[in-house]
């Protein structure tokens, strides 16, 4: 325990540290650092020095001056600061880097910064209403069940550390009637930025179960009439979430991602007993009925390490190979289970 506190307090104080200046790059604070896209994907990273309409004068560190022609060119941005370079490359700064697999961090994102993110099981949208409150949407292939979400950022004065709040708002849909329904309602930090940034979270999630049909209690013999059932209603599924995300940019192109959650949920959930009956009037064995209350505690960790890889400045492929455990305790009797989950995931800016 102790050791992995000094790793952890390590790993906070690197995500702190200010950034390096890129080596490779001059500094000179008398002409303005620009990246430079052409049509065919070449980018060219150096001081303008000259733009008369037709075409720029740029210099570049290896190739020196370089004379582009604005018919040419895709794209053409300044780069304010060194940390918009790795290794001498210019990187997308795309809302990506504000998700993990599952959870998301605490970074603020520019207005517009719109993405969709397209998963085996259904896709995302989400949207940049401002620069601190952003909204989306989320369900399966099928429609349903579908949820809303929504977080806001809370910046504070070192920009290394962000907070932000949100909730996610769940139903079943049509699939059962829109009986089912909750959601998640969170709070989390993150520390560091875009490059490298490691997030805590916390969490409460609740979900109403609906109803069941079930057969009254008391003493059958022969067939259950409809008259025998009875519409139950079931406790709603409530617990809390822990949840630790972290994001490293390892090249221009590639990135480690890190999720993880850890949910403990409790309910009681009604049922019946059956037990043979031996009527000593009519000689005979029946079926008596006794109603029950089970509780019912799950434990459910999900760890989720995983590459992405940006195919261009507005596209990025993920994937994650999930491993999820669960451990059910019913009326003190407990049952574990382990199963792989590979995720896979397609980000796209719009």
């Amino acid at each position: 325990m102790k050791n992995f506190l000094l790793l952890l307090t390590a790993l906070i104080a690197f995500l702190l540290l200010p950034e390096k200046a890129n080596a490779q790059i001059p500094a000179d604070s008398s002409k303005q650092l620009y990246v430079v896209i052409k049509s065919n994907g070449t980018e060219y990273i150096g001081y303008l020095l000259s733009d008369d309409g037709r075409e720029v004068l740029i210099e570049t560190e290896k190739l020196g001056k370089v004379y582009i022609p604005k018919a040419d060119i895709k794209e053409m941005r300044p780069l304010v600061k060194q940390k918009d370079l790795v290794d001498n490359e210019f990187k997308p700064n795309n809302p990506f880097t504000t998700r993990y697999s599952f959870t998301t961090n605490a970074l603020p994102v520019n207005k517009g910064e719109n993405y969709y993110m397209l998963n085996l099981y259904g896709p995302e949208f989400h949207f940049a209403v401002s620069d601190r409150l952003n909204v989306g949407v989320m369900s399966t292939w099928l429609g349903s069940p579908i949820g809303a979400a929504i977080k806001y950022t809370i910046p504070t004065q070192n920009e290394k550390v962000n907070y932000s709040v949100g909730s996610i708002l769940a139903t079943s849909g049509y699939i059962m009637n829109f009986s089912r329904f909750g959601g998640l309602h969170f709070a989390n930090v993150t520390l560091g930025d875009r490059e490298k940034n490691l997030t805590f979270a916390g969490g409460i999630l609740h979900w109403q179960g609906g109803s069941i049909e079930l057969l009254k209690p008391g003493i059958y013999s022969g067939n259950f009439g409809n008259s025998s059932f009875e519409t139950v209603k079931n406790t709603p599924l409530v617990g809390p979430m822990l949840s630790v995300g972290g994001f490293v940019r390892i090249s221009k192109k590639t990135s480690f991602v890190f999720d993880s959650m850890l949910g403990i949920f409790n309910r009681t959930v009604p049922t019946n007993r059956y037990e043979s009956y031996y009527d000593p009037n009519t000689f005979f064995y029946t079926e008596r009925i006794i109603r029950i209350v089970e509780k019912r505690e799950t434990i459910a960790f999900f760890l989720m390490p995983g590459m992405r890889v940006n195919r261009s400045d507005n596209s990025a492929f993920q994937f994650s190979l999930a491993g999820v455990s669960v451990k059910q305790t019913i009326n003190g009797q407990s049952d574990a289970y382990s199963f792989p989950l590979p995720l896979c995931s397609w980000f796209y800016t719009f």
